[in-house]
């Protein structure tokens, strides 16, 4: 194990394309950051916890504000009006929030007491889920937009870390086949078995490290641009979270990115080593994984809604295909915060299962079969040839 953990991080190529990595998803991620940043401290009354009264005096002062505006095309009522409109989306979106729960809830109850078998679990699922205490407040919600926007269109920045874990898929055999201690390894019977099961833990380790650099190079900047304490803030503010039974926070939230693309790196680096078992040369693993990693990404936005929104496909199209991806170790990398927008429960064997808890399961299986045909491959098949 240590040997392969030096082998490792002796890779100057390997290396440097992490710290390149590191550096690419900070530079995309900076201008996410770096705007102008509304100074709430004035307006103390309105901000703070969530409540119906604070809604409608916003309201109020909003509509004020825009009749004034319309009299006067006074630049700093413009500029009032703008941070009043701001408070007037995060108290709108916490408004919504409040009476999509209560709908939900309420319609849950019912159907409890209606149901049967798995629709009355599913509907006790429901009621447990969105009937958790929420922390609403207004004029917190910044950082938790600006990381939810970013972590929507960084697809360059994923691909960039899936090829570097093809490089380290491919690298892992390589001082083996140029030493041409590759064999010998392989033959005995305690060497191979231990070898590999080495190889399998430094991948998962190298897994959780690449997404922890890729998460952190997009979000470090608001460590320095906005407030510390806005990562307590919960996802439910931002619109997108609108029918999320999730009340976690933004924290909670990159923390659960960050396992989920560790877990989809990790299939794809088991996928990736069982292709490089079979080459001395890494040219070839190389781009047999290339080619599965980019065709992979590639496969996977046309199946998803988004591309077909954009041919001109219906709902009923785009939802058939999305379910041919859905289990896929790309979503869990590029599209990780769309598990936690609603609650989609699956029936298997008349329990509801949540489809993030239900993709994971499929992915991890999916690793599991994949190492132990790349384990047997390497110790069977290999020694007995």
């Amino acid at each position: 194990m240590r040997y392969e953990i030096k082998k490792i991080l002796s890779c100057k190529i390997l290396m440097i394309s992490m710290i390149v990595a590191f550096i690419f998803s900070m530079a995309i991620s900076y201008n996410a950051y770096a705007n102008e940043k509304i100074d709430l401290r004035e307006f103390s009354a309105y901000i703070g916890d969530f409540s119906e009264r604070k809604y409608d005096v916003i309201e109020q002062k909003v509509m004020e504000l825009q009749n004034k505006y319309e009299e006067t095309q006074n630049a700093d009522v413009m500029n009032e009006m703008f941070v009043y409109l701001t408070l007037d989306k995060d108290a709108l979106n916490c408004h919504n929030v409040v009476e999509y729960r209560d709908s939900v809830i309420s319609d849950s109850e019912i159907k409890i007491k209606t149901e049967s078998g798995y629709y009355k679990r599913m509907n006790e699922t429901i009621n447990k889920l969105y009937g958790k205490k929420t922390n609403l407040v207004i004029g917190e919600s910044e950082t938790l937009n600006e990381v939810y926007d970013l972590f929507c269109v960084t697809d360059i920045v994923d691909i960039v870390f899936i090829i570097v874990i093809i490089l380290f898929s491919s690298y892992l055999f390589l001082n083996e086949h140029n030493n041409n201690t590759f064999y010998m390894i392989k033959s005995s019977y305690r060497g191979g078995k231990l070898s590999y099961r080495n190889k399998i833990v430094i991948t998962l380790f190298f897994s959780i490290m690449a997404s922890v650099v890729e998460t952190l190079g997009m979000t470090i900047w608001s460590v320095f641009w906005n407030k510390i304490d806005q990562w307590n803030t919960s996802i439910l503010l931002n619109n997108a979270f609108l029918h999320s039974p999730y009340s976690i926070t933004l924290f909670e939230m990159i923390i659960g990115v960050v396992i989920m693309r560790a877990i989809g790196f990790f299939v794809l680096s088991s996928v990736f080593i069982f292709v490089s078992l079979f080459f001395k040369s890494n040219i070839v693993p190389i781009a047999i994984n290339t080619f599965i990693g980019l065709g992979g990404i590639a496969i996977n936005y046309i199946l998803s809604g988004k591309y077909f929104a954009l041919s001109g496909g219906t709902i009923r199209e785009a939802e058939n295909y999305d379910i041919l991806r859905k289990y896929t170790p790309f979503p869990l990398i590029s599209e990780s915060v769309n598990y936690f927008k609603e609650y989609e429960p699956i029936n298997l064997m008349g329990v509801p299962i949540q489809l993030l808890s239900y993709s994971l399961i499929v992915n991890l299986v999916f690793a599991i079969i994949v190492i132990a045909l790349g384990y047997y491959f390497y110790n069977t098949n290999f020694r007995e040839s």
